[in-house]
């Protein structure tokens, strides 16, 4: 991983701890794996760090999914020993929506292998673009494998499917609850990432049910994460790992510990000023700007304190790389495509790291005020 990006970290936890919930905010995978290994690491090894992910990750054709080069072989292969045994256990992330695949694997525990038709409706089958003729085991095949991976909503099964995918995700949802209550009560570590989803605009999701219901259980601690999206060519990750500023808010306390990178301040200035054209040193003299006026309960990337022109001027220089600005001559001017390639759900990583920023801003006020 170390390789592949550049990742920082501040803080860890104790050693000797008992019933222990790790909060993370969640935007890339790599927010889990690397911090997960770390704190592997760190100790104590007759601890293990576990983590719950998307019961999505246990079910045939996952590697599939993200191996598109190795799907002939994986697209029926399951997962579910592999992730168990290296500790990872299965939540349901989202009772509304699933992709076609998934939907048909749960309609297979209790049904032959019907005809698509007999599941969803069929215009819903005909704007995915598929054949009337199509079963559901013929989802795992090579012509309509990506084709399944479509979101669709549960509300829109046919009946008795409906019911039955509904009544199952509850009952699961509550085993996978009730297995991680077990192993925090027995003394446990969790890593837990309670928005479910990716932000893909920079704000911070709402926490799912499970956070409510585990937070009581365990002493929490957060690891807060940021991503320097804009500066370097290999991906940098920033994260710390500190308590909550207030026991009772969490979520401010989360949003408020995030490093702070020139990313987020360099975007900040170009989406709220929006210059037609700029030089760098206008950009240089807007970070420093915002980084003399930041309140000091805020963690600053150190590399960004100690030389804020010669970051920028590199971040500037990524910026170019990625296509976000073009320059001419000694001024750049923004792009109306703003996108990056770690971050393919976000249409535009300026203002998710704008974004981001004004809400670790306000949380900031927020705790200062208390």
């Amino acid at each position: 991983m170390h390789l592949a990006y550049r990742i920082r970290g501040w803080g860890r936890l104790p050693r000797e701890r008992g019933p222990t919930l790790v909060i993370a905010n969640h935007q890339h995978d790599l927010d889990s794996m690397a911090i997960m290994a770390m704190l592997t690491l760190q100790g104590p090894w007759s601890k293990p760090i576990h983590t719950v992910s998307s019961r999505r990750m246990f079910e045939r054709g996952f590697f599939a999914v993200r191996t598109p080069r190795l799907a002939p072989l994986l697209r029926r292969y399951d997962p579910t020993p592999l992730f168990l045994s290296l500790g990872p256990m299965p939540i349901e992330n989202d009772l509304r929506r699933r992709s076609l695949r998934s939907v048909a694997l749960s309609v297979r525990r209790r049904h032959p292998n019907v005809r698509l038709d007999d599941v969803i409706p069929q215009e819903l089958r005909e704007s995915l673009g598929f054949d009337a003729a199509v079963r559901l085991d013929g989802l795992a095949s090579r012509r309509w494998f990506e084709r399944a991976e479509a979101a669709i909503e549960l509300r829109l099964l046919r009946e008795p499917h409906r019911s039955e995918v509904r009544d199952e995700t509850r009952r699961l949802l509550n085993e996978d609850l009730g297995r991680i209550e077990r192993t925090l009560r027995a003394g446990g570590t969790f890593f837990l990432t309670p928005e479910g989803h990716y932000t893909l605009d920079g704000s911070l999701l709402r926490f799912r049910d499970a956070f409510t219901r585990l937070a009581p259980l365990a002493d929490i601690w957060l690891a807060a994460i940021s991503y320097d999206v804009l500066r370097g060519r290999r991906l940098s990750q920033l994260y710390r790992i500190v308590r909550p500023g207030r026991s009772d808010d969490v979520t401010s306390s989360l949003k408020a510990a995030r490093p702070v990178t020139v990313s987020q301040l360099l975007a900040s200035w170009l989406q709220s000023a929006e210059p037609v054209s700029f030089e760098a040193v206008a950009a240089t003299s807007a970070v420093r700007r915002r980084l003399a006026e930041l309140p000091q309960r805020l963690f600053i990337d150190p590399e960004l304190r100690c030389a804020p022109e010669a970051v920028t001027r590199n971040a500037l220089l990524r910026c170019q790389r990625l296509g976000i600005v073009r320059r001419a001559g000694n001024r750049y001017r923004m792009n109306e495509r703003r996108r990056h390639p770690s971050f393919p759900g976000v249409s535009d990583i300026v203002a998710h790291q704008a974004r981001f920023f004004a809400e670790t801003l306000q949380a900031a006020d927020a705790l200062g005020a208390t």
